[in-house]
């Protein structure tokens, strides 16, 4: 048995709470399963190389009674040819565009029919189903983007003013 590290189990609250999304909605861990699921479409369909696939991952969360969250990407060959062989990459990678939307649960006896309907709904996004527009969820996310940069005056690339300012104010509070 070991002594209690308070001071590293403190530092690993902080972290934790700085990588944790306010909503569980947005957790951009989401777009890891949908990468994973074009992954295997990729390698189980025997489908002359299609340039997009589409990914549709269902989560629930057992505080809401009231609905089920479809989250949808369009995942190209390009990307997943990146990821797998990153060297390769000779240009930046766009990343997907996520929508997620809202499928309530009731009435309860068309469930099963609503979510069937929602999944196997043609793409492209947005996608096609029964249900009204209210049903989007803060429509779109998007992953991947990068800081913004500025160009110095010799040519080379630095963190814009807000992206320092905020750096900058981080070191004051330490």
């Amino acid at each position: 048995m070991g002594v209690m590290n308070s001071i590293g189990a403190s530092i690993c609250q902080k972290r934790l709470a700085q990588t944790t999304p306010k909503e569980w909605t947005e957790d951009p861990y989401f777009i890891c399963h949908l990468l994973a699921l074009a992954q295997l479409q990729e390698r189980k369909l025997d489908l002359p190389k299609p340039t997009i696939y589409t990914s549709r991952l269902l989560v629930t969360n057992v505080l809401d009674r009231e609905c089920i969250l479809c989250y949808e990407a369009q995942i190209t060959t390009e990307l997943l040819n990146g990821l797998r062989n990153p060297k390769d990459a000779t240009s930046p990678m766009k990343w997907p565009t996520i929508r997620r939307r809202r499928v309530p649960y009731k009435p309860y006896l068309t469930f099963a029919g609503r979510l069937v309907a929602e999944l196997v709904a043609p793409s492209p996004l947005p996608s096609h189903g029964p249900f009204n527009p209210s049903d989007d969820v803060n429509g779109v996310f998007e992953y991947g983007r990068k800081r913004p940069r500025e160009q110095g005056d010799n040519g080379s690339y630095i963190a814009s003013k807000e992206m320092r300012g905020s750096f900058m104010s981080g070191l004051r509070r330490r």
